[in-house]
């Protein structure tokens, strides 16, 4: 009886033992798969330094810190790891300019301050996070854009990718891809497609990079199968075309404003795709006007062009066109003119001003007015009994000849307003 009690105290025993180390392994699973770090992210938000704690937890979400790094003259170059010199490194740099390149180590390159050391590749949230670690968010003053940032093509189809650099003298440009059997790119930006997949091209200028998702889908394709029944008197041929089907997508436009009077001189606009397989826009725009990418279906114009060179009747009233490679497009009408200004003259004589929404009189029964618009404007008399509207051939004068009192209000194709009042001299 007493061993049996001796064997059922040794089993329990091992039991719990066994749970308790049972416990603590999956304790030590669970922290090891939890563990954090401290990383301090330091970066300039164009005022001055700032450093933030983020506590590592398996990722971090760098979007939600790049938020608070945008600044409106700096391009977003990426994360690096980084650690600081001390002053007799500092020292031994400027004494000794040869020993330099051993400051560093491996994989670490001076900055341009000689203060501090940069990882040469990008910093990986996911997979490098094994200690505390500095991480810097490296800005540049350098604006460099690509456009676009997507593609879809089918195989053998090419296109190019447009670099835009600015704030600095050095325009080179690297090109490379992920994925040379899917896509290839030359020292141009040209990209051409290979096989059906998805590659990265990634456009590198200055230390910054870009990249353009390029997606390749296979070729269109007509497959014809043939089945020939043979019989003793007969022979019967089927045949079944199957062709895959076409890009039947639809591009409309639209504005924030279509009639653009004085300074007011940007549009937005922006184009809505339905069911379009390949998304590329191909704008056309007027020659006084420059295009500002926000986003692949959103531009923005602005007018570049002054004096009489861009005040022709064919830039102030322009199209703007959008056409997808499928053939469709849709197309805006913009009316353009600077604000209304009218002059009221009594033969050569000038005897009033108006400017736009300005209200002016005049004592006499002859006079003309004539605006700085060049374009076409209509007079409206309120009081119209025995007045007399000539116009000229150019659409910007008029000229009235009243008997009786008269208010007439001179209004443009964008809406802008001027109103005076003839009172006609009776003798």
């Amino acid at each position: 009886m007493k061993k049996e009690k001796k064997e059922k105290k040794s089993k329990k025993k091992l039991i719990i033992i066994g749970v308790i180390l049972l416990l603590l392994i999956i304790g030590f699973i669970i922290w090891w798969f939890n563990r954090k770090f401290d990383i301090t992210i330091k970066y300039n938000n164009g005022t001055s330094d700032y450093e933030v704690k983020v506590k590592y937890l398996k990722s971090i979400n760098t979007d939600d810190i790049k938020k608070d790094l945008t600044a409106d003259s700096k391009s977003f170059i990426g994360f690096f790891e980084t650690y600081y010199l001390n002053g007799k490194e500092i020292e031994k740099i400027k004494n000794d300019s040869a020993n330099e390149k051993d400051i560093c180590k491996e994989g670490f390159s001076l900055n341009t301050e000689k203060t501090k050391c940069i990882a040469n590749e990008e910093f990986d949230f996911n997979t490098k996070i094994k200690k505390d670690t500095t991480i810097e968010a490296l800005w540049s003053t350098i604006s460099f854009k690509i456009n676009p940032t997507s593609k879809t093509l089918l195989e053998k189809e090419t296109f190019s990718i447009t670099a835009t650099i600015s704030g600095t003298n050095d325009k080179t440009v690297k090109w490379t891809s992920s994925n040379n059997k899917i896509a290839t790119v030359d020292n141009k930006g040209k990209v051409t497609a290979v096989k059906a997949g998805e590659a990265t091209i990634t456009a590198e200028s200055n230390g910054i990079k870009r990249k353009c998702t390029v997606t390749v889908k296979a070729k269109e394709t007509t497959t014809k199968t043939t089945i020939t029944t043979t019989t003793k008197k007969t022979t019967t041929t089927t045949t079944t075309t199957t062709t895959k089907a076409k890009d039947e997508g639809k591009i409309s436009l639209k504005a924030n404003d279509q009639c653009l009077i004085g300074t007011n001189e940007q549009v937005t606009i922006t184009a809505t795709l339905t069911n379009a397989t390949d998304k590329t826009i191909n704008w056309t725009i007027p020659k006084c006007y420059t295009k500002e990418t926000v986003s692949d279906t959103v531009i923005k114009l602005n007018r570049t062009g002054r004096g009489t060179q861009c005040r022709s009747e064919e830039e102030l009233s322009f199209t703007v066109t959008a056409k997808l490679n499928n053939g469709s497009s849709d197309k805006l009408t913009f009316t353009y003119e600077p604000n209304l200004e009218v002059k009221v003259y009594n033969n050569n004589s000038l005897v009033a001003t108006l400017t736009n929404g300005g209200n002016g009189s005049y004592d006499g029964n002859n006079f003309s007015a004539k605006t700085n618009v060049d374009a076409t404007f209509k007079a409206t008399g309120i009081y119209n009994t025995n007045v007399d509207y000539t116009s000229s051939k150019t659409n910007n004068s008029i000229t009235l000849k009243s008997t009786n009192d008269s208010t007439t209000t001179i209004k443009t194709a964008c809406g802008q307003s001027a109103k005076f009042t003839v009172h006609a001299i009776i003798n």
